[in-house]
């Protein structure tokens, strides 16, 4: 009898040793799964509002493109009238002696400056890249690829056209070399074809690509800075 007695209370010892060390892992695992969670939600805080910062980086920035695109906008706006006189036909020695724009109307162009480094950091963020196809990400990147076209497609073609005419002209012709005081290129404005065509072809390049596209940029740019500032 004594024996059994004894197995009994070693048995009760036992069971009483096993639920103590059941409680202290579930303790241990109860400890661990909140130090995770609060580890999670603090990283996830940290991540959050470096996002946050990000997005308001970029709408600082755009609201700087936004103004920069506009002023663009208003030179080429002011451009306009002197491809009209000129391709209608109705320009004049007088307004070509007294305005440089009608002799260098196919000899420069407004590029933009752009902002960047916003976008720059939201591409390289695991949360943007988590969410790209969210509705506010996607339209930041039709924006930037707005952007990119207008640098690497459209100011491109400009730039190659001005390019191609000073070289064409340089040599051709005489008068190259004094643009601004040389009767000889205003003879040429006024009465030869070829001059005729050339502005065409610029103009077409620069409101049929150039000016449609930042006015593009600039729509979307206001669009996108309600999306960042209502997020």
């Amino acid at each position: 009898m004594f024996i059994f007695k004894k197995l009994r209370i070693n048995s009760t010892n036992i069971f009483s040793y096993i639920s103590y060390a059941l409680g202290e892992v579930i303790l241990l695992v109860i400890g661990i799964s909140i130090a995770i969670y609060f580890d999670n939600y603090n990283h996830q805080n940290r991540e959050d509002k470096k996002l946050n910062n990000i997005y308001e980086l970029i709408a600082k920035e755009i609201e700087s493109d936004t103004t920069n695109i506009g002023i663009t906008l208003r030179e080429y706006e002011k451009k306009l009238p002197f491809y009209t006189k000129v391709l209608t036909e109705k320009v004049t020695r007088e307004e070509i002696d007294t305005s440089l724009q009608f002799k260098f109307l196919v000899l420069n162009y407004r590029p933009v400056k752009t902002l960047e480094k916003g976008y720059n950091l939201l591409s390289n963020n695991a949360k943007f890249k988590l969410g790209f196809n969210d509705s506010l990400n996607v339209a930041i990147t039709n924006y930037y690829s707005t952007i990119a076209d207008l640098d690497d497609v459209y100011i491109n073609i400009v730039k190659d056209d001005i390019l191609n005419n000073m070289n064409y002209w340089k040599k051709t012709y005489d008068w190259y070399y004094n643009l601004e005081n040389n009767p000889a290129y205003v003879d040429y404005i006024l009465n030869d074809k070829e001059y005729l065509n050339i502005v065409s072809h610029h103009s077409t390049l620069v409101y049929g690509n150039y000016v449609s596209n930042l006015q593009l940029a600039k729509t979307q740019a206001k669009e996108l800075l309600v999306q960042l500032k209502t997020r």
